[in-house]
C-alpha cells in the first residue's frame, strides 16, 4: 500500500515522489556548489602543475 498526500484539490501525490521533488528543488543549488567546487579544484591543479621552476609541486 502506498501512502498518499491529498493538497485537499483534485490531485494527489505520491509520498514515494517526495524524493524527486526534493532533487528539483534543491537541484540548482548543488548544481551551483558542485560547479564552484569542480572550478576550484581545477584552479587548485593548474597552479601546482604551472612551470616546473615555478610550480608549487616542485618543493613537495
Amino acid at each position: 500500500d502506498v501512502g498518499t498526500v491529498d493538497s485537499g484539490g483534485l490531485s494527489s501525490v505520491r509520498l514515494d515522489f517526495s524524493g524527486v521533488a526534493v532533487l528539483y528543488s534543491w537541484g540548482a543549488g548543488l548544481l551551483l556548489i558542485g560547479g564552484w567546487g569542480l572550478l576550484l579544484t581545477l584552479f587548485v591543479v593548474l597552479e601546482l602543475v604551472r612551470g616546473l621552476s615555478r610550480g608549487a609541486i616542485r618543493a613537495v
